[in-house]
């Protein structure tokens, strides 16, 4: 009963153990970027592989390759010899005075063929079942080298006039591959005078065969959009509406550097919205800032500079004449000076209490 017992717990340890062992390798090569695959050939296998050794490639191109001697730890030589079932293909022999070499072939099909070592050496056995297996892959064609193809194009059925829209076209030829790198141009029907197709974009096609196009329409209604190359053409409607609301905000006023917040004098119903055709109350605004500032003291000298000019006038005006003219008025040239002066005193005056100064609606 004993023995039975240690029986079965040796076999549940074992099994698992012989199972990974016996069972196939499954780390297969796929060929790389520059097609070269580097196989280390030893008394262990295909890359320490002693089962199976899966190669994969591409039909239609060229496999390069690489057998590297790896029975350097030996002290004698142990050369092997790989042969490539399918197309006949035999290596040089492999060994410390050989220790690359480079086997080429294109396979032109899908399938699988074998290779396997063909010189009797210390592990041959484990060189047995080298297996190729080759795809054959769909590529995309250039833009050009088709002869016939499809074109979608897909766009919302309906946008607003003014906001960008994407256009999108999917271009495939007879055999549902995608065709890259194809120009794809939009264009849209119009009538002025007669119907035309004016273009308003082109695109180039991806690795998918898809061009994206970002159109922002200009007129609204219904446009036919039509998506052009060489001679396939698709086309589709779009419904174009207004833009409900603001469509664009003016900016009045000169922009300055604020240093410090403005002040406003009362009253703060300046500032309030009133309905159209109400002006709103005036009050005097004082923007922060070293130029508003400038501006403002800018003014007061002006004012201050015709006042007392105008002081001045009055002063000799009091003066009496040092003998009498006759009927002549010399005061009168001098009496208009000053009214043109002072009513362009009060124009400025004006000016400024009716500006953005005292309006500071205008500004918002």
């Amino acid at each position: 009963m004993r023995y039975r017992l240690f029986g079965i717990v040796a076999a549940i340890i074992l099994i698992p153990v012989l199972a990974a062992l016996a069972a196939p390798g499954n780390n297969a090569l796929a060929q790389t970027d520059n097609g070269t695959i580097r196989i280390e050939v030893s008394r262990h296998g295909c890359n320490q592989t002693p089962g199976e050794f899966r190669l994969e490639v591409e039909a239609g191109r060229e496999v390069v390759i690489s057998f590297v001697y790896g029975d350097d730890d030996l002290p004698g030589n142990n050369p092997p010899q790989i042969f490539i079932t399918g197309y006949n293909i035999p290596s040089d022999v492999l060994d410390q005075e050989n220790p690359e070499i480079i086997m080429r072939f294109t396979p032109d099909s899908s399938g699988e063929v074998s290779f396997m070592c063909i010189l009797y050496c210390t592990g041959h056995e484990n060189l047995q079942k080298g297996r190729i297996t080759i795809h054959q892959v769909t590529k995309p064609l250039e833009g050009g080298d088709e002869t016939s193809g499809a074109l979608l194009l897909i766009a919302p059925e309906q946008a607003l006039s003014g906001q960008p829209l994407t256009l999108t076209a999917a271009l495939r030829d007879s055999q549902d591959r995608p065709i890259v790198n194809a120009p794809v141009k939009f264009l849209i029907k119009v009538d002025f005078f007669t119907t035309g197709l004016i273009e308003i974009g082109e695109a180039v096609t991806d690795e998918e065969g898809v061009g994206i196009l970002e159109y922002i329409p200009r007129q609204t209604g219904d446009i036919e959009v039509v998506a052009s190359y060489n001679d396939i053409e698709t086309t589709t409607t779009i419904s174009l509406t207004e833009k409900v609301g603001i469509f664009y905000h003016t900016e009045s006023g000169l922009p300055h550097v604020v240093s410090w917040p403005e002040v406003f004098l009362d009253p703060n119903s300046a500032l309030e919205a009133v309905e159209g055709g109400v002006a709103p109350t005036i009050e005097l605004r004082i923007p922060g800032g070293l130029p508003s500032l400038l501006l403002l003291a800018y003014v007061f000298a002006v004012i201050l500079v015709w006042s007392l000019y105008l002081r001045v006038m009055y002063q000799v005006f009091r003066i009496p004449p040092a003998r009498q003219t006759g009927d002549i008025n010399v005061r009168l040239i001098p009496s208009a000076g000053m009214a043109v002066m002072l009513f362009l005193v009060t124009l400025l005056v004006l000016i400024l209490i009716t500006g953005p100064y005292s309006h500071p609606h205008i500004l918002r």
